[in-house]
């Protein structure tokens, strides 16, 4: 599986072997050399960051040692940039350095007087969203509090914007379950 080292072959209770990656038994095809090229969207609440940031770091040292990867986008949501903005240096040097393309994308809550989410970021990006999800069939995880778990709904209006005549919001939201089935589209939440 590439030098990425995520991916580990456990035996089960049942006796079947399969592929496991973290608690959520996440389709970690992309972190290995077959698919470690595809692009990837991570968005994190919180101490969600933790697991978006061990893919993130994962995927540059793949690419530091040789391997081909593909380009990664992030969002983060937290209340403050002053007292969150965890791992700070390392957002900058790889949006700065990651030649197959890095994009942190922050919302702090509480830093100005109208209140930026997560959502708020996504909804910026939609033809990234269609890109990544859609035309080029690459990965979105997401990971933190419950609130996660409502992206799903941005996501869609991500897709239906940008190809009204592919998508409804009742057809978006049926593609990204076809995408969570497939182990494409996947939330960690508590």
């Amino acid at each position: 599986m590439g030098s990425s080292g995520i991916n580990a072959e456990y035996m089960g209770s049942s006796g079947i072997n399969a592929e496991y990656m973290g608690s959520s038994g996440i389709n970690a095809e992309y972190m290995g050399s077959s698919g470690i090229n595809a692009e990837y969207m991570g968005a994190a609440l919180g101490t969600g960051l933790a697991p978006v940031r061990g893919i993130v770091r994962d995927r540059i040292h793949a690419w530091k040692g040789g391997e081909k990867t593909g380009p990664m986008s992030m969002f983060f949501g937290a209340r403050q940039k002053k007292n969150e903005y965890l791992y700070g240096d390392e957002w900058d040097d790889w949006e700065a350095n990651y030649t197959p393309g890095f994009e942190g994308n922050f919302a702090w809550s509480r830093d100005q007087e109208h209140k930026i989410y997560i959502q708020d970021k996504i909804m910026e990006k939609p033809q990234q969203m269609y890109d990544y999800l859609v035309r080029d069939g690459g990965y979105f995880y997401a990971c933190g509090s419950s609130a996660v778990n409502d992206l799903k709904q941005y996501v869609a209006k991500c897709l239906v914007q940008v190809a009204p005549d592919e998508f409804t919001e009742e057809s978006a939201l049926e593609y990204l379950m076809d995408l969570q089935v497939k182990g494409k589209y996947n939330v960690e939440s508590w």
